[in-house]
């Protein structure tokens, strides 16, 4: 099953909004986690602050399980790690995404490099793309970063967000 055009473009609009809200953070600071939605045509930001992180990501994956199949597009956009192939620990925005019609869930992992690195903050890469939590071939990813790079596009603030090896 292929993932819809219109999840894949949000899920771009809502990665560049994601980067864009630390891409110039004076310090070791996380992204509040953020769920966007669109729905009857309407757009709406919520972020989730909590006196932790993980506490902020509970809340909001609690929300996602209450409003989860009512909207027309959902995106959960948030901060986390992850071991790359080297073993080495990497800067991560994760973000998972759905609609009321889309009965699976699609994930978006992007590594970037903090506004506090010496070089500044730039997203590296191309994001890894997975549905369900199993990520997609190498023809799949290719497609899907297609559709999402022209999402990020859409985001006003898409070209000051610096980006390596996309």
């Amino acid at each position: 099953m292929s993932v819809p055009d219109d999840i894949l473009l949000f899920s771009g609009f809502a990665l560049a909004h994601a980067a864009y809200s630390i891409c110039d953070a004076p310090e070791a600071r996380f992204l509040i986690p953020l769920f966007m939605a669109e729905h009857q045509g309407k757009r709406g930001v919520r972020r989730f602050e909590a006196d932790t992180q993980e506490e902020a990501i509970t809340t909001a994956k609690r929300h996602i399980e209450a409003v989860d199949g009512t909207l027309d597009l959902w995106t959960f956009s948030r901060e986390g790690s992850m071991v790359t192939a080297d073993g080495s620990r990497t800067d991560v925005l994760s973000l998972d995404a759905s609609s009321a019609v889309f009965s699976r869930r699609l994930g978006v992992v992007q590594q970037f490099r903090s506004a506090f690195h010496p070089e500044g903050f730039a997203l590296l890469g191309v994001p890894i793309v997975t549905l369900d939590g199993e990520e997609l071939s190498d023809e799949r990813q290719t497609e899907c970063f297609r559709i999402l790079d022209q999402g990020f596009a859409m985001h006003p603030a898409a070209e000051t967000v610096r980006r390596i090896g996309a």
